[in-house]
């Protein structure tokens, strides 16, 4: 397939070891999101991100999937997850927003077969693109990203600001101001 072709070759060995070591990729839901927080956790500590608190993907998971619109997908290895994304779609864009895996079995692949799942799925649900989003630099997370053949797309930098009688206080990050 043309997808699998404008892949890096690391890329697709890595999905075709998944498949080979049995990594079975299933469809989450709102149940499993706290496994899911804890990959996602796992990999945060490992690369220095932050990471959100359990109720924000519950809320999302809330806003999205009355739609259709959002998709966990869990990577199990041996009968225990070890790799987790969650996927949400706006128009024909499926958004890869949050990732995980276990620092226990990274080497089975498992984060490749869920990408390349989850790819699948947004196809096959009308979806022209499948957004990485956040590619940057050359950390670990930057360098799997690009090992899909997309293209990179630059985004100005959004700008923050803070008005009103609380921008100093935000600015000052809220110490000993109350």
């Amino acid at each position: 397939e043309e997808l699998l072709a404008a892949m890096k070759p690391k890329c697709r060995y890595w999905i075709r070891l998944a498949q080979r070591k049995g990594v079975r990729v299933v469809h989450g839901d709102e149940s499993d999101m706290a496994e899911f927080v804890r990959l996602h956790r796992s990999t945060a500590e490992r690369q220095h991100f932050a990471t959100f608190p359990l109720q924000y993907f519950t809320d999302t998971w809330h806003t999205f999937s009355p739609h259709g619109k959002i998709k966990l997908f869990l990577a199990h290895s041996d009968g225990e997850p070890v790799a987790g994304i969650l996927v949400t779609v706006m128009g024909n864009c499926a958004y890869y927003g949050w990732g995980g895996l276990s620092k226990d079995k990274p080497d089975v692949g498992a984060n490749y077969l869920a990408h390349w799942e989850a790819i699948q799925w947004a196809r096959s649900v009308g979806c022209a693109y499948y957004d990485f989003a956040g590619v940057g630099g050359d950390d670990g997370v930057s360098r799997f990203k690009k090992q899909w053949g997309g293209e990179i797309v630059d985004y100005p930098d959004p700008l923050d600001g803070y008005f009103g009688p609380f921008a100093r206080m935000v600015e000052k990050g809220c110490k000993g101001t109350w």
